[in-house]
Parts: C-alpha cells; sequence; structure tokens
C-alpha cells in the first residue's frame, strides 16, 4: 500500500521528466542564436520571464560568448583596446 507522500513524490518526478523537452527546446534554440521574443512565442509563454526559466545556457557557450571578447585581433567596439596576447592585457588602439 503506497501513502500519501509517495505518491506525491512519484507525481513530482513525473512532472519534472514531463518538462525536460520543453527546457531543452527553449536551451538549444537560444544556444543557436534565436532571440528570447521568438523562443517565448514558439514555446507559447505570456512572459520573457517564463521563458528565460526554460532557456538555460551550457557554461561550454557560456564560455565560448565570452572567448568572443577576449579573442586577439579586430578591435572591441565598447572598449576601443586590442587584447595584447603576449601579456594578456588590453592595449589602445592607434588612431590612425
Amino acid at each position: 500500500m503506497t501513502n500519501k507522500s509517495e505518491i506525491q513524490s512519484a507525481s513530482s518526478i513525473l512532472n519534472q521528466i514531463r518538462t525536460l523537452p520543453r527546457h531543452a527546446f527553449a536551451s538549444r534554440l537560444a544556444m543557436a542564436g534565436v532571440d528570447l521574443k521568438t523562443v517565448r512565442e514558439l514555446m507559447v509563454h505570456k512572459t520573457i520571464a517564463m521563458t528565460a526559466r526554460y532557456a538555460h545556457l551550457a557554461p561550454t557557450h557560456k564560455l565560448r560568448a565570452l572567448e568572443i571578447l577576449v579573442r586577439p585581433g579586430p578591435v572591441s567596439v565598447q572598449s576601443g583596446c586590442f587584447l595584447d596576447t603576449s601579456t594578456n592585457k588590453p592595449r589602445e588602439a592607434k588612431r590612425g
């Protein structure tokens, strides 16, 4: 015979399993560069906040995003600096 807490526990696990595909769907769209407004519409959420709860970014995706900022070469639009890879310090771009 099962008690009330076992039934609640099983119900909670089933609810978590049902939501996994939605989390994966939202996360994969977000990591593919789809804007949250579009993800929200595809998931039929009323608010962006709810979509943000579903769209988790993988740690490697976050790392790749940060690496874009410190990639040597082109001038950062926001800072106007290059990253000097020999010292790992930013240096001002030469104005010409």
